[in-house]
């Protein structure tokens, strides 16, 4: 088996689910520590990942496509984390040189893997997506991470809109 530049990108994949599924798991023993029973322990720590949970469905499923539909999935989740640190960033966030140096580090990460995700090695050669197709399937990814970025807000901060 070769090593593909796509690989990089698929074990940062996982490395994300297993976060995520440590994380599940600490906060379901935190609930269940507090006395609360087994199914309103797992239900209540399924709730606050629910969002997470979906995201990295679309993420491991965009792994296992080798077509421009599991592309669309990875680049969509990159775009929608880089639109969500740029929309994030306010005075307060910013205040001393660690947190610049946190922040910067991961936007730099997030663009390496949407650069890896875009060169022709791995949009041809492993999805084989066309050059000239990459363009729009590009546009439309940057767009789907700006729509579900928008929805999130609008999701946590429902109670603004009057409705």
């Amino acid at each position: 088996m070769k090593f593909r530049l796509v690989y990089i990108v698929h074990g940062v994949v996982f490395l994300l689910l297993l976060f995520c599924i440590i994380k599940g798991f600490y906060e379901f023993h935190d609930y269940y520590s507090k006395a609360y029973s087994f199914p309103e322990s797992f239900n209540k720590a399924l709730y606050n990942n629910r969002i997470g949970i979906v995201f990295l469905l679309l993420l491991v499923i965009g792994v296992f496509l080798k077509n421009k539909t599991g592309w669309v999935f990875l680049t969509t989740y990159f775009y929608f984390v880089l639109w969500f640190l740029l929309f994030s960033i306010n005075q307060e966030s910013l205040n001393n040189f660690v947190d610049i140096v946190f922040f910067l580090s991961f936007v730099l990460v997030v663009a390496i893997l949407l650069i890896i995700m875009n060169l022709e090695k791995v949009s041809f050669g492993f999805y084989k997506i066309d050059k000239n197709n990459s363009y729009g399937i590009n546009i439309i990814s940057c767009t789907l991470g700006l729509c579900v970025l928008t929805l999130l807000f609008l999701s946590k901060n429902i109670y603004f809109l009057n409705l």
